[in-house]
């Protein structure tokens, strides 16, 4: 735009009708016992370190949430539940989660599996420290699941379409990596944690959004 250039088209992320409309094949909760009105926190991410379970953890265990469960599910994952169980550096993360007994699921699921707990889940928490265009955030809306992000990448500009989810309050560096304000991204987790009504909302506008701009088949048209 800069320099004059006509017929820009950004084509963005989105995710696909045929997982996201489909019967789901498995059942979530049934298959790690939560119970049904369990509030269900999903963080969805491979294992690298940058992309927000230690902050997603950090923000769950150290909230008042009474009756709430968070699944961790993502590839490597079981490099974060060794640590999360013996690694010194998560020492103070285990003692909260006994001493609250709050209950913290890390797993690596299917792709069949990953697609059920999005459509599960009541709230997608996603605190990674660097993104480009997180695709888990338009997988989030067409589950109907609303999210609540951090800044990484255009998660702002995601919002800004869709209505579908929420901000975490962040600092960003010079490099673009971005990182949570902890007590004030567990004061919010805490406030929209008790409107179920505010989260079916702001899920189904994610949906709606989703389903008019962000499928696969309308993103091939551009």
């Amino acid at each position: 735009r800069e320099h004059g250039a006509k017929g820009i088209q950004l084509i963005p992320n989105g995710a696909a009708e045929e997982e996201f409309e489909a019967t789901p094949a498995v059942n979530i909760r049934s298959k790690f016992g939560i119970p049904g009105e369990a509030l269900l926190l999903l963080h969805v991410g491979s294992y690298t370190g940058i992309k927000g379970q230690r902050e997603a953890l950090e923000i769950f265990l150290r909230s008042n949430l009474k009756n709430a469960v968070l699944l961790l599910a993502g590839d490597k994952n079981r490099y974060l539940k060794t640590q999360l169980f013996r690694h010194p550096r998560f020492l103070k993360l285990n003692l909260l989660r006994l001493l609250k007994r709050k209950r913290v699921i890390i797993t690596e699921l299917s792709r069949t599996e990953t697609v059920a707990a999005f459509r599960e889940a009541d709230l997608f928490l996603f605190p990674s420290n660097v993104e480009c265009s997180p695709i888990v955030l338009f997988e989030s809306m067409a589950a109907s699941t609303p999210f609540l992000a951090s800044a990484a990448g255009n998660t702002e500009e995601i919002i800004s379409w869709s209505n579908a989810g929420w901000l975490l309050p962040c600092t960003r560096r010079t490099n673009g990596w971005v990182y949570i304000k902890l007590e004030e991204s567990i004061a919010l987790l805490e406030k929209l944690s008790t409107d179920k009504q505010q989260l079916r909302k702001t899920g189904e506008a994610g949906h709606t959004a989703w389903k008019a701009k962000f499928t696969w088949a309308t993103i091939a048209q551009q």
